[in-house]
């Protein structure tokens, strides 16, 4: 029997998701942008993809309903693998930042373990009116 790879796509699958997601908030008629900005063909296991699929889909939301008062704003997602293999998923927007403290909603915990559990971190860097930026690393798969 040969090993079943489960490895998912998960620069199509993040782009696949935040089609979903601008649809499903109707981001267009609120003025907020979303983008997805990723390095094509990078792989992870299916457990990984679910994961980041769910962390991002949280984090997202959580900027749409927190970042932008006036509703008007920009919200990336952004993909990328450094030299050692490891992989970042960054959720940015230019809204009216967050306090750390702040941020200790059920869903922000969940992601917390969720990343945790697949081996990662979630870090959060915000500074007062100039948005906040959601990093979830990934470490390198090992082979």
């Amino acid at each position: 029997l040969h090993e079943q790879r489960d490895d998912v796509d998960l620069s199509r699958y993040l782009g696949s998701l935040c089609d979903d997601l601008q649809q499903f908030y109707a981001l267009k008629e609120r003025r907020i942008s979303l983008n997805c900005n990723r390095r094509l063909g990078m792989t992870v296991d299916l457990n990984t993809c679910t994961t980041v699929g769910t962390v991002v889909n949280e984090l997202v939301a959580n900027a749409i309903e927190h970042a932008f008062p006036n509703d008007v704003g920009q919200i990336e997602v952004a993909l990328a693998s450094n030299s050692d293999g490891s992989i970042e998923i960054r959720v940015s927007d230019d809204g009216r930042g967050t306090d750390i403290e702040q941020c200790n909603g059920t869903g922000l915990q969940t992601a917390h373990r969720l990343v945790t559990h697949v081996g990662g971190n979630l870090t959060l860097t915000s500074e007062p009116g100039q948005g906040a930026v959601w990093t979830i690393s990934l470490p390198s798969k090992k082979r």
